[in-house]
């Protein structure tokens, strides 16, 4: 089977199913590239969301998210958590700035009081994404850390 993940291809059964949102959620998701990037949403614009831990599941919950702006190829795909009908967006870039999604990613923990067992299988699906998103820029400069070398 094949996922299709930003431009990387993964064996698997079925294809991933955009997850359907609230509005109000839809809505943060435009608003997280407008503020970020500077983009101005366009008429026809539309967000693709997609669950880490669970690609064939379409339902919203609780869970990781990854969504993009379809068609915007150089625009980094964004990530939040759903948990028990809160939401946490976060505000960091995986391609540019991964260790401060981990940050990010332990403060979202506290705030939305997530149980560990299901931090874990979050931080499972973060990892995953972050694995992808160091391997893209998007077309964008990255900052060399002088320290990694």
């Amino acid at each position: 089977m094949l996922v299709l993940y930003g431009q990387a291809f993964a064996q698997r059964s079925s294809a991933i199913k955009d997850v359907h949102v609230p509005d109000k959620v839809r809505i943060e998701e435009f608003r997280s590239f407008g503020i970020e990037y500077d983009m101005p949403i366009k008429k026809g614009d539309y967000c693709l969301t997609y669950n880490l831990l669970y690609s064939d599941k379409y339902s919203y919950g609780n869970g990781i998210y990854i969504y993009y702006i379809h068609g915007a190829f150089h625009v980094p795909y964004r990530i939040f958590i759903c948990y028990n009908s809160k939401t946490y967006f976060f505000k960091e870039a995986g391609f540019f700035a991964p260790c401060d999604v981990i940050r990010e990613y332990s403060e979202c923990i506290n705030k939305l009081k997530i149980k560990d067992s299901d931090a874990i299988k979050y931080l499972g699906a973060l990892w995953g994404y972050l694995r992808q998103e160091i391997k893209t820029d998007y077309g964008w400069y990255k900052k060399e850390d002088p320290d990694n070398k």
